[in-house]
């Protein structure tokens, strides 16, 4: 039977100013966890990106630390966005 690998996977779509992939990149360093991702661009004036992305490591521990500090990330993010503009992303 082989070693055990646990993945999360997710799309995420914010303005470029977010950025939100080196956000990704760098907790994935930081939990040294595998990270793929793809980014795409939208827009002219207001840029978008579209990320999709996959985490993997046999460590379980370490792909449910990611998926909580990303989900407090966009979390906080929306807030923040939300109560200086008057509404969401």
């Amino acid at each position: 039977m082989g070693d055990a690998v646990y993945r999360y996977s997710s799309i995420v779509e914010c303005a470029k100013s977010a950025q939100f992939p080196s956000f990704i990149k760098d907790l994935a360093h930081e939990l040294d966890i595998k990270l793929e991702i793809d980014i795409e661009e939208s827009g002219l004036l207001f840029k978008r990106q579209k990320i999709r992305f996959k985490v993997m490591s046999p460590n379980k521990q370490k792909v449910e630390c990611f998926m909580h500090k990303l989900h407090n990330a966009i979390n906080d993010y929306q807030n923040r966005l939300t109560s200086i503009s008057g509404y969401g992303v």
